[in-house]
């Protein structure tokens, strides 16, 4: 509905006087403010759909953050988990050269005394 026209139609029942006809002028600046009117709500609804996109893919990139926290943090968890193993496999190899090092310490030391043991008596008798 045309706002000027509804003023000038209020007006006249003040006034008792008939409703005057815009003039053409008046009726063109009638129609470029409605078709201002209309462009701009079509720019605010544009706009307004363009908001609640990014509204979404701010919410979508919150809940992407949150799983990749999530993900890091298990990750972490699973990196100490995987390093305790290690340091635990580790321990045991040390354990079993330790193991490993004794008996062939003491082997050598049996060796040497049966050599010592079978060697002796010769070197004695050869040299005394």
């Amino acid at each position: 509905m045309k706002i000027v026209w509804v003023l000038a139609t209020l007006l006249s029942f003040r006034s008792n006087r008939p409703p005057r006809r815009l003039r053409s002028e008046e009726e063109a600046g009638v129609i470029e403010y409605n078709t201002l009117l209309n462009s701009l709500k079509t720019r605010r609804d544009s706009l307004g759909s363009k908001l609640s996109e990014l509204l979404e893919a701010k919410e979508e990139l919150k809940e992407e953050k949150l799983k990749a926290k999530e993900e890091a943090e298990d990750l972490t968890q699973e990196m100490a988990e995987l390093r305790y193993k290690m340091t635990c496999l580790l321990d045991e190899e040390r354990k079993r050269r330790v193991c490993i090092e004794q008996a062939s310490l003491q082997r050598i030391a049996e060796l040497e005394a049966q050599a010592y043991a079978i060697f002796w008596p010769c070197f004695f008798f050869f040299f005394f």
